[in-house]
């Protein structure tokens, strides 16, 4: 029995010994971050770093957080970031992020809150902290513009995990009750003609990058798309329901290309939407009305339309119908 508590006791000091070391690693490695940002020019500070969670885990919060890219003009402000990990699992990490923090660009100020928002990644165990899988669940989530607007979802939930190809990542995302911002819903649909929310959203999509998702994305530049393979993409609004899948390459200027297949349910009413946003020119709405009609006919459904999405040379047209400039598909 004496053995027993000895042994018990000699585990004990390992243990508290372990979990001291790790937390003062933590700590060092996370300030010693935060001074190599000062010394390229950001302002990276936290008022407080502190770890706790012994003896099963290890998190660390940051209180006062504040960080500034000038190359950017991007900064990011939160009372306090936590980020947890079991003792034994460093290559498991969660971020919770807390109610409130504030996002800056030099164009406008976004305040984002939520109920809940936390974030789950496994990442290699290399000083660069390469992201291997990672989810992503958001409660209650808003942003509010310094111009005057609100977006709002309701509830969140991502998913990625690594692809086949190098740099490629599987994408999985459900959104409910998706709520545009004021402008934005002003220039989707300025009649008025869709409830101020969307229904739902479900993305199924791989992504392959030109370089690793790690912590060089935040050090130095965010990494860029250059193909992405939409399995599928469903979304409902109102009553138009729209499913679309295909594949797109994207150019070192974020110029996409290639084919996506589209299918609508209640086109008329999507037609509509897009007469009265301008994204249809008035001169061709007639010409328009009439390719969709032989489409839809086609498709032995007078209510749903098949048709493909092209995207080339910079241009969106859908079947024979320009509809305006592609969008560039760049992350900052």
């Amino acid at each position: 029995m004496k053995r027993l508590g000895w042994l018990v006791l000699v585990c004990a000091v390992v243990w508290s010994g372990w979990w001291y070391t790790n937390a003062v690693a933590i700590d060092r490695v996370l300030s010693a971050w935060l001074d190599d940002r000062r010394a390229e020019g950001w302002a990276a500070d936290a008022q407080n770093l502190n770890t706790t969670g012994f003896p099963m885990e290890l998190a660390t919060t940051l209180e006062g957080l504040r960080l500034a890219d000038p190359a950017t003009g991007v900064a990011w402000q939160a009372p306090s970031v936590t980020l947890t990990r079991p003792t034994f699992g460093p290559t498991d990490i969660t971020v919770s992020l807390p109610p409130e923090h504030t996002l800056s660009s030099p164009f406008v100020n976004l305040t984002i809150s939520s109920q809940t928002s936390t974030a789950r990644l496994s990442v290699a165990p290399t000083p660069n902290l390469t992201v291997w899988d990672s989810q992503i669940a958001l409660e209650d989530f808003a942003i509010t513009s310094s111009q005057g607007w609100t977006s709002r979802i309701d509830g969140a939930e991502i998913s990625t995990t690594q692809g086949a190809e190098p740099m490629s990542h599987v994408i999985r995302a459900t959104l409910t009750a998706v709520s545009p911002g004021g402008p934005i819903l002003q220039l989707l649909d300025p009649a008025n003609l869709l409830p101020d929310s969307m229904q739902s959203m479900h993305i199924d999509a791989t992504a392959t990058f030109d370089k690793a998702w790690d912590i060089t994305a935040l050090e130095d530049r965010r990494p860029q798309p250059r193909a992405i393979d939409l399995q599928t993409v469903d979304m409902q609004w109102g009553e138009i329901e729209v499913r679309i899948a295909g594949a797109l390459t994207v150019d070192a200027n974020g110029v996409p290309e290639g084919d996506i297949a589209v299918q609508i349910v209640k086109w008329e009413a999507l037609l509509e939407l897009l007469q009265s946003n301008g994204v249809l020119p008035q001169q061709i709405n007639a010409f328009a009305l009439r390719a969709v009609e032989s489409l839809a006919q086609a498709s032995g459904r007078a209510d749903t339309l098949d048709a493909t999405l092209t995207l080339a040379g910079g241009f969106i047209r859908f079947g024979l119908i320009p509809l305006g400039p592609a969008p560039r598909l760049v992350i900052r």
